[in-house]
């Protein structure tokens, strides 16, 4: 996730050691049967149907609340997939978590329909998975777990709780993300001694006053729903560390927000919000803060206090200005997102507002001009984006940009580039298409470093010799060949590909992490189905105009990967048929193995030419597609120190327990 969303930062305190899969695996199948319910009617399940919005996953775990705006909805289960039990098998291990006396106990991917009554005797249990099953209800018997600290319920069709959960006084973490609760019950709210509570993707319209007797709550996750109020008393959740309340029908944020001083990560993006409280000034600890696609017309002045803050985000308000020397004020701020607002100029500060900004993102405003000397004092501005502006002259100083990696300077009106272009040596990818340029500098061929050069849509009429120095510069990944019949899209850029003529191998991680196969991340070996993957990705994106995995912090969108944490939303969706979801389905499997060679796939019959027989559901829309493309979310690889460790210790980071 995520994502985005970019690029995730959460809170990330020892907690209680939530287990990997493999050791819940081991508790599951070293399971027997408990022998008084071992008569009860087995349930009929059938095969696999792929539902829209439940997930599959690669373990079942709790998941990070924190997560980029790509990341929507679970995925539907892919083919081949789950476990299947019996209530008899069920009760087996029921038995054997009694007689061993064992902790913990995983139910997770089991189908089942109702948890048996006989649950109530494994009183010792502090911590139970019951990931992706049919589960409807719980049994009242669930209450006598009174040593219970985990209660994973996610993923499952879950409407209520009972009362009796009331009993369970020491559990800290609750999971019910992805059922269909319309309210929070009312014994949540009960089980004062919670600290993690993840109620994302229900049906959930009010949080009700009584929230604030969950006082001890750390991370409050109620993402996706349709909540349109949060209610004063959220004010009084005073050791809340992460609240993430994006993609619902918010308004107002309540100025008691700023009585829980201890946020970090506060997530309002996706709402429809109006305005902010000048009490958000009063989160000092805050250090991200995401606004994006909102309908604010302005920021309050108090949020110069938050001096914590790194990631501020209003993409896509309704904003002309910043109050004055606003960013001065934010003394840490690396990541500075102002894109799709109504800006006419650059914030009022002069050139020490960007004194730490690492990336600045200003497309698609009315900004005319580049002040000169404004980014005289930005030590750290690696990334620009001036895109879809109304820029006619760059500025004189445009040649000291020296640190400069990415810039975009796409639609706009530009007749020039300096000559002092050549300056700009650490530049890997220069932008310049849609603008009105004749003719490129001379000093381009001292840009060693450039990878990536747009300028398609000008005025050139010729080319300098000097490009031909550029020995990094590369073609995009995929090209249209429009001199056929049907015009036919082919893949380019094969310089890291390698012929698999070995038993092991152990592919690094190049280029966007989003379509990596999970194997890659793992440092697992890699084979021709990993190709695939990348495919059932691609597939993904062109069919919808976003990411499956991409989150805003490049962890999240590595452990999203690793977990096949997507879905297809309705909204994003619209048109597309069951069959091309199975399709992808078949594509971004967990187990490679299991995973289709080119072959297989190509005999898939909606890849068939002439397959639809008339009756398609019409022309896909692609401005989400465009966007995307338009738009540079994902960090570099190298950023991660340990991809493997991080993608097997995610559930350790998950739980955010105390």
């Amino acid at each position: 996730m995520s994502g985005n969303l970019g690029k995730e930062k959460d809170s990330k305190e020892k907690d209680l050691n939530v287990p990997s899969v493999k050791e819940r695996e081991k508790t599951s199948k070293a399971s027997g049967d408990l022998g008084t319910e071992s008569h009860e009617k087995e349930p009929k399940t059938k095969g696999k149907d792929a539902k829209d919005g439940k997930r599959v996953s690669s373990a079942a775990q709790p998941g990070v609340a924190f997560l980029v705006d790509n990341t929507i909805k679970r995925p539907s289960p892919a083919r081949g997939t789950g476990k299947k039990s019996s209530n008899a098998e069920v009760t087996k291990e029921l038995k054997k978590c009694l007689e061993e006396n064992s902790v913990r106990l995983d139910l997770s991917k089991r189908s089942m329909h109702i948890l048996p009554s006989s649950i109530k005797h494994l009183t010792q249990l502090t911590e139970l998975y019951l990931y992706s099953n049919k589960l409807q209800s719980l049994p009242a018997e669930v209450g006598c777990l009174v040593n219970l600290m985990i209660l994973a319920l996610s993923e499952n069709s879950l409407t209520s709780l009972p009362d009796s959960l009331d009993n369970m006084k020491k559990v800290q973490l609750l999971d019910l993300r992805h059922n269909k609760l319309k309210e929070i019950p009312s014994v949540v709210y009960r089980l004062d001694s919670l600290t993690t509570l993840y109620l994302r993707f229900n049906r959930i319209t009010t949080v009700e006053k009584d929230i604030k007797n969950l006082s001890k709550l750390r991370t409050l996750s109620m993402r996706e729903n349709k909540i349109k109020q949060l209610p004063a008393e959220i004010g009084e959740l005073c050791n809340l560390i992460m609240l993430d309340v994006a993609h619902n029908q918010l308004e107002h944020v309540p100025k008691e927000i700023g009585n829980c001083t201890h946020i970090t990560n506060l997530d309002l993006q996706h709402n429809e919000l109006l305005d902010l409280p000048d009490t958000i000034g009063n989160l000092s600890h805050l250090y991200r803060l995401g606004l994006r696609y909102n309908r604010l017309s302005a920021i309050p002045r108090s949020l110069a206090n938050c001096s914590a803050l790194e990631d501020l985000n209003l993409e896509n308000n309704n904003i002309s200005a910043l109050p004055e020397s606003l960013l001065c004020s934010l003394v840490k701020l690396n990541n500075l997102n102002l894109a799709r607002n109504y800006f006419q100029s650059y914030p009022v500060g002069g050139p020490a507002q960007f004194f730490t900004i690492c990336s600045l993102n200003m497309e698609h405003n009315q900004i005319n001009k580049i002040p000169y000397g404004i980014f005289s004092r930005a030590k750290a501005l690696r990334k620009l984006n001036m895109k879809d502006n109304q820029l006619t002259l760059l500025p004189l100083d445009f040649g000291t940009w020296t640190i400069m990696i990415e810039l975009n300077l796409a639609n706009n009106q530009l007749r020039m580039i300096p000559e002092d272009l050549s300056g700009l040596v650490s530049l890997q990818v220069l932008i310049l298409s849609n603008n009105l340029l004749k003719k490129l500098p001379q000093g381009l061929g001292n840009l060693k470093k450039l990878r990536e050069l747009d300028i398609e849509e000008n005025k050139l009429e010729s080319l300098p010799n000097e490009i031909g120095y550029l020995k990094d510069l590369q073609p995009e990944n995929f090209l249209v060949d429009q001199n056929l019949a049907t015009p036919t899209i082919k893949p380019a850029d094969f310089g890291d590909a390698v012929q698999l003529n070995m038993t092991y191998y152990a592919h690094q991680l190049l280029g966007n992490a989003e379509f990596a196969a999970p194997e890659i991340f793992l440092g697992n070996p890699v084979s021709l189905t990993s190709n695939m993957w990348s495919v059932g990705v691609l597939t993904y994106v062109l069919l919808s105009g976003v990411s499956p995995f991409l989150d805003d912090i490049m962890e999240e969108t590595c452990l999203n990967i690793c977990r096949l944490d997507f879905s297809f939303p309705d909204d994003y969706f619209k048109g597309v048929s069951k069959k091309v979801k199975e399709f992808v389905c078949f594509l971004l499997q967990e187990d490679p193995s299991k995973c289709p060679l080119a072959a297989v796939d190509l005999q898939e019959p909606w890849l068939l030419v002439g397959n639809s027989n008339g009756k398609g559901m019409g022309v896909l829309d692609t401005s989400r597609l465009t966007s995307l493309l338009n738009c540079k979310l994902q960090n570099d690889v190298l950023h991660i120190h340990s991809i493997k460790t991080f993608c097997c210790a995610g559930p350790c980071l998950e739980s955010n327990l105390s």
